[in-house]
């Protein structure tokens, strides 16, 4: 019953079972050392590991890892005072300076004097640090399009926008004439802008392209209550053929003069103000207003500065009314009717392509009074929400 070395064999098997050579018990079954392990810590029952706890701290009862401290039986504190996960053990609060360590992997949130995203900072958004000055604001919150090039794209449209409007009052009050002003200033920025545009798209070419359309559209629909007045009623002359015939060099009244003036009028004055108004409308965030207020606005838009400024020219330029028409009560209703419709087509017109502003790169400019949220039904996306530039005090919204 006993081997070589004088310790006791199983009656059965003649296996070694109670003690191995160092005098350790083993199970009464395989033979293995199921209690303890070669330095006294206790070992499972079934497969010899050790469950409970290692030479330097505690371990899980089923996997043996060591799941809240590492090195010392300190509770919740690791060897540098770091509490780590009671699942992995990692660090998941701060790490070795106190700075937060993000909840979920354990990665180091980026120092103060860097760029903060909201979304992985454990107490919410941090406060922005607001530039001084409206325009260090801009620049700092402008999306990727919006450099000083953006800038002079957009100044280049408003200058040619503003151009046939500008050259009928140069003409009327003996400046330059609207020949010149074509061939040297229109033309070459007609191309310029051209080129730019096939060549070098930007994606605010949707907002001055849809002005355009809908000032277009706008002067139409005026034009179909002026001819009415003009050509069924008799209310007043038509000056449209005469004011081609500067440019044509024909005879006033002639159908070249006719055709030339009504191109001029509908692409170059309602297609430049169509463009002027957007773009304005899109730099106050216009998007944000409901229907009404946007309507409201290109009204007043078409009333002052274009419809007071058609009256200005008539009034104060020395043979404005020869030229142009006489200033009669008449008159005077009927093209401000003529405007009222044009500044009510270009708010609907704004209002249904709004969503064109979300290529605006710039942040809105803030307006005296907030912006009313749209119904749920017509809101624009939330694709098209840009920031407001308040002034320093304020937040960005």
């Amino acid at each position: 019953m006993v081997d070589d070395g004088g310790v006791p064999r199983s009656r059965r098997t003649g296996s070694t079972p109670a003690v191995d050579d160092g005098g350790v018990p083993r199970s009464g079954r395989t033979g293995s050392t199921p209690a303890v392990g070669d330095g006294g810590v206790p070992r499972s029952g079934r497969t010899g590991s050790t469950p409970a706890v290692d030479d330097g701290g505690v371990r899980s009862r089923r996997s043996g890892a060591r799941p809240a401290i590492d090195g010392s039986w300190a509770a919740e504190v690791a060897d540098r005072g770091e509490p780590r996960s009671r699942r992995t053990g990692g660090h998941p609060t701060v790490d070795r300076e106190g700075r937060p360590n993000s909840r979920v992997s354990g990665r180091r949130f980026p120092a103060a004097d860097h760029p903060v995203d909201d979304r992985f900072h454990p107490s919410g958004p941090l406060p922005a640090v607001e530039p001084a000055g409206w325009f260090a604001q801009v620049r700092a919150r402008s999306g990727p399009d919006g450099g000083p090039a953006a800038l002079g794209r957009v100044g280049l449209h408003l200058g040619l926008a503003a151009l046939p409007l500008l050259a009928i009052s140069a003409q009327v009050f003996g400046v330059m004439e609207m020949r010149t002003a074509l061939a040297w200033l229109i033309v070459p920025a007609v191309i310029v802008v051209a080129c730019l545009a096939m060549f070098a798209p930007h994606p605010v070419d949707r907002v001055l392209t849809a002005g355009l359309v809908w000032g277009v559209v706008g002067c139409v629909l005026y034009d179909l209550f002026r001819l009415d007045t003009v050509y069924v009623l008799g209310w007043w002359g038509d000056f449209i053929p005469s004011m081609g015939s500067w440019v044509s060099g024909g005879t006033p009244g002639a159908w070249d003069g006719a055709l030339v003036g009504y191109l001029w009028r509908y692409i170059g004055d309602g297609g430049g103000i169509g463009i002027t108004f957007f773009v304005v409308a899109a730099a106050v965030g216009l998007d944000r207003y409901r229907r009404r207020d946007v309507v409201l606005a290109a009204v007043a838009f078409a009333v002052f500065p274009v419809w007071a400024g058609l009256i200005g020219t008539v009034a104060l330029a020395p043979r404005g009314q020869q030229m142009l028409f006489p200033l009669t009560p008449v008159t005077i209703t009927l093209s401000l009717v003529g405007h009222l419709i044009f500044g009510i087509v270009m708010g609907l017109g704004f209002w249904r392509s709004r969503h064109v502003v979300s290529g605006w790169p710039w942040p809105a400019v803030e307006l005296p009074w907030p912006a009313q949220p749209a119904s749920r039904r017509s809101s624009p996306s939330s694709s098209q929400v840009r920031p407001v530039a308040n002034s320093a005090s304020r937040s960005w919204s």
